[in-house]
């Protein structure tokens, strides 16, 4: 029996070219997702890639490449604010990259409205700790693995 034959894709129809990366392989021109894309995605489909402890840990890797500062406000267009409130956490409280932190919190201030929201929503644990910065009721602890 073959325990992987179902495969869930999430995907965008369409997507501003501005918000992808243009690399030249062997075959031609691929185009994937920028990294400020790829990190709000990873949390907004956390279920489906294996829970937030997962996705921090891939944060942890991928916030070096993060430059939110040239990031611009139609970004907000295509991501859910609260999907970006817990990356914001999520870079902050448990990655440690304050600076990327601190650039998506003035562009998430500035587009998105501000409410509190839980940090695992599809968990029914209660809330353990309330973050000011980011509006975030932490109901999970989340920790990175080690790389």
């Amino acid at each position: 029996m073959n325990m992987n034959a179902s495969i869930h894709w999430c995907y965008r129809y369409k997507m501003p070219e501005e918000f992808l990366v243009e690399r030249k392989d062997a075959n031609g021109v691929v185009m994937y997702s920028s990294p400020e894309l790829t990190a709000v995605e990873l949390v907004q489909y956390a279920q489906h890639c294996g829970g937030l402890g997962n996705v921090a840990t891939v944060l942890a890797e991928l916030s070096a490449a993060l430059d939110f500062e040239k990031t611009p406000a139609k970004f907000f267009e295509y991501c859910k604010g609260r999907a970006v409130q817990r990356l914001g956490y999520i870079l902050e409280e448990v990655v440690m990259a304050k600076a990327a932190a601190d650039a998506l919190y003035e562009l998430w201030k500035a587009n998105c409205s501000i409410a509190n929201t839980r940090l695992c929503v599809e968990s029914s644990n209660a809330v353990i700790a309330h973050n000011r910065r980011w509006h975030i009721e932490v109901n999970e602890k989340l920790e990175v693995d080690d790389l």
